[in-house]
């Protein structure tokens, strides 16, 4: 508990800078899907957003917290023949937690840093299914379902580098970040057939605080 206290009292005296971060992710939710038996279809908004907390430590490190919003949409589709398919659509918010520790080489105006951790991630939405299946016989049989959907909880290790520009209180970030997410947040398929989300992830990012 005198451990705690302590390390605490440690964080509190450094220097802390609070802001906000934004973003636009480089690269797809999902990889092409042979329209012959289905796919997915990313609706997503490439756009993130969140605010950010750094703790400048000792020595040229520091320790960044963020919170991440993104919006996660898409359609996913399946033929699975003799008239027996459907079409699910989803509507979700992906809420990202990033700890990172960063390393800054030089005290200048001109600060690059390199930086690494983790962050659990949760997706909350809404699906809504129709289609046809042969569930009571040779007959298709339509169906229809809204429910809501919570994933569960992944986690993406995490790679960053950039820049922090200004010497005053008010410092710019633009940043690099490449994310692994594991396990892959949706998958699904049957027998041969088999699709899922991408499971890595480049993003850029812009910073702005008040140090």
């Amino acid at each position: 508990m005198a451990f705690l206290f302590l390390t605490g009292q440690v964080i509190m005296a450094q220097p802390i800078a609070i802001g906000v971060k934004g973003g636009v992710q480089l690269t797809d939710d999902f990889g092409p899907a042979s329209p012959a038996v289905g796919g997915v279809t990313s609706e997503s908004k490439r756009y993130i957003v969140g605010p950010a907390l750094d703790v400048r430590l000792p020595v040229g490190w520091s320790f960044e917290f963020d919170v991440l919003y993104r919006r996660l949409d898409f359609t996913a589709s399946l033929n699975g023949g003799l008239s027996a398919g459907f079409t699910t659509v989803k509507r979700a918010s992906s809420w990202e937690f990033p700890l990172m520790l960063k390393y800054h080489f030089l005290h200048t105006p001109v600060h690059p840093f390199v930086g690494g951790g983790f962050a659990p991630r949760i997706i909350r939405g809404t699906e809504i299914s129709s289609g046809t299946c042969l569930c009571n016989g040779p007959s298709p049989t339509p169906f229809s379902s809204h429910s809501e959907t919570n994933y569960p909880t992944i986690w993406g290790s995490l790679i960053s580098g950039g820049v922090e520009l200004g010497t005053g209180h008010l410092r710019v970030s633009p940043e690099v970040r490449y994310a692994y997410w594991s396990p892959p947040f949706f998958k699904t398929g049957l027998q041969t057939y088999d699709y899922k989300s991408k499971q890595n992830e480049v993003s850029i990012f812009l910073g702005i605080s008040w140090r």
